[in-house]
């Protein structure tokens, strides 16, 4: 129990303590501050073949002009649903070594299910100020040859760069599939719920050890037992902040499993926010997954989560700490949101 309150004591601090922030403040007293414009040029016939596969991955040759530098690289449609959007994603590769903010591959997301391009960078702020490890992200301007200005975010992708980046040391890390089950029962077939990304193995060993645990413990002991295949209370606490952001796509599919070398607990990396605020949701437990359901009829594991929660409706999810951050970032994106014709 001793060991218990300090590990709320311990969130109450990260919670209190100022995160290391990636979110873009716009500051309108800084000379020549704006949304850069990224130039995508594209040979006819190439383009004409990146727009005849928007479903598929199909990468394309082009070049990359960006704040006087220009690179090569290649360029094909991204993403799930909004690959259907008249805004669709794109991933990009550069070549020979050069980079864009840093990245030599990115994703240039339209943000295609948020017509207010902030959800976003609001939830990356609030989880990267519960200690969550967060991917650059940087609005930009894009267009096509002669096509039209579009507003978009270009996003780091969550690869083995990004934890060099973070100085994490990368074991293995896994991507929650498309309503992802966590438990064996009935698909004995892990990859069909989740995607290894690092090794480039088959080899899914200890997400199948961790699958079997949630499957078979004993629901009082569902904490402890958890908690040595998965650090749960940073899971709980992953689990409250989307819950209080009702981001209901985001329990059974976009975030990360990974396992660093030194611990071989899964821990959780967020990931794609433009589905959130379910205004029309009202529950106590909000969000469904194998992992929560078990949890629930833990009473350690439910106090944990309920403390979780209140701090973070406290501390975080505030008028003090978000209206600073869209009214930033909207005076930052007014003038492309406007010249963007889709938006």
């Amino acid at each position: 129990m001793q060991k218990w309150r300090y590990t709320l004591f311990a969130v109450f601090l990260l919670l209190s303590a100022p995160g290391c922030d990636h979110i873009e403040i716009y500051d309108p007293n800084k000379p020549g501050e704006e949304v850069p414009l990224l130039q995508i040029t594209i040979e006819h016939e190439e383009y004409q073949q990146l727009l005849n596969n928007k479903t598929v991955d199909a990468p394309v040759t082009a070049e990359f002009y960006y704040q006087g530098k220009k690179s090569a690289g290649r360029i094909r449609s991204s993403g799930a649903s909004s690959r259907y959007s008249i805004r669709w994603n794109y991933r990009v590769v550069l070549q020979g070594g050069s980079t864009i903010e840093g990245l030599q591959e990115f994703n240039l997301n339209s943000q295609s299910e948020d017509n207010s391009m902030l959800k976003t960078s609001l939830a990356l702020h609030l989880y990267q100020k519960l200690g969550f490890a967060a991917f650059k992200q940087k609005y930009v301007r894009v267009r096509i040859n002669d096509g039209p200005e579009l507003l978009v975010v270009l996003v780091e992708p969550i690869k083995e760069e990004f934890f060099k980046r973070m100085g994490i040391p990368l074991r293995e890390l896994y991507q929650v599939g498309f309503k992802g089950k966590f438990s064996l029962k009935g698909s004995p077939n892990i990859s069909n719920n989740f995607e290894k990304k690092y090794p480039d193995d088959d080899n899914f060993g200890s997400l199948a050890d961790f699958l079997l645990a949630v499957d078979s413990v004993q629901p009082v002991f569902g904490y402890l037992s958890l908690n040595q295949k998965m650090d749960i209370n940073q899971y709980l606490l992953y689990h409250a902040a989307t819950a209080a952001l009702k981001l209901y796509d985001n329990f059974n599919n976009n975030f990360y499993l990974y396992t660093a070398s030194t611990d071989n607990r899964f821990r959780v990396i967020p990931w794609d926010f433009d589905r959130w605020d379910d205004l029309s949701a009202d529950a106590d437990y909000y969000g469904k997954n194998e992992i929560i359901e078990l949890i629930k009829q833990c009473p350690e594991g439910i106090a944990l989560y309920h403390q979780y929660m209140k701090q973070i409706v406290d501390n975080v999810f505030t008028e003090a700490v978000l209206f600073p951050v869209i009214d930033s970032l909207s005076q930052l994106i007014t003038v492309p949101y406007n010249n963007d014709p889709f938006l």
